[in-house]
């Protein structure tokens, strides 16, 4: 279970789990170095951050070897990508410790070859491939900072025969769609935002041009569209809780 002694220690958490998907050393615009690195616990995946650049071989060894570890001293903060969510954040005073064995099992990230219907994505953090027709627009493209690293981004709806979603995609892949064109998405990542499903493109997508498809569904009632709204700040009301990074008990 994830330990949370003092709300005001920022970094005094720990979290059990098996490693993924390391990736190689990356510089923010500021020039700070860092790795990333997916954390699987009992339940979900959390996104992970590490600042700490002599911890790479530790934990490349750990996820090669799909030993079972646990994080300690780490920070475990809202997540920049999915409501709700928490990521990690690994610092030099972190350490990882192998441990004999968890309660659960470690499950595979797969990168999948199977088309899969839009409407069986219902999980987070599954890597699917899906065919669909672009539809439209969901947000139009702006600059984000992930990482410290300014990424452009643009959200699409895309349709099949049997539901709708939006679909992110990043920096040069934007210009790999059209509007009313149909791709064969390989490789994006299911999200939750708002209770409602997404994908997200990732460094491993592979997006190809494919013929027109049948029966594409109209109903896009259940998709919740951005709105802006503009007025004045009265009043901000904050509402803090804690999560089990093992267990996810609130």
């Amino acid at each position: 279970m994830a330990k949370r002694p003092n709300p005001s220690t920022s970094s005094s958490e720990e979290i059990v789990g098996y490693l993924h998907d390391i990736s190689p050393i990356k510089t923010s615009k500021n020039n700070t170095r860092y790795f990333n690195a997916t954390l699987q616990n009992r339940d979900e995946f959390h996104r992970l951050v590490c600042f700490s650049l002599d911890k790479l071989s530790d934990f490349t060894n750990a996820e090669k070897m799909k030993s079972p570890l646990k994080l300690i001293n780490i920070a475990m903060v809202p997540s920049v990508t999915e409501t709700g969510k928490i990521d990690i954040k690994v610092s030099r005073f972190s350490n990882l410790n192998i441990v004999d064995k968890l309660p659960f099992k470690r499950r595979k990230l797969d990168f999948d070859d199977n088309v899969s219907n839009l409407d069986e994505l219902k999980i987070s953090h599954q890597t699917v491939s899906v065919s669909a027709k672009v539809t439209g627009v969901y947000a139009e493209q702006e600059t984000v900072d992930v990482d410290g690293i300014s990424k452009e981004k643009k959200e699409f709806v895309i349709a099949d025969s049997t539901s709708a979603m939006p679909l992110v995609l990043w920096n040069e892949q934007i210009d790999c769609v059209q509007r009313n064109e149909c791709y064969n998405f390989k490789n994006v990542s299911t999200r939750i935002f708002q209770d409602n499903i997404k994908l997200s493109a990732t460094t491993r997508t592979v997006i190809k041009h494919i013929p027109p498809m049948e029966n594409i569904t109209t109903n896009l009632l259940h998709i919740k569209l951005p709105t802006t709204v503009i007025g004045n700040i009265h009043q901000v009301l904050l509402n803090k809780t804690y999560k089990c990074g093992s267990c996810s008990k609130m």
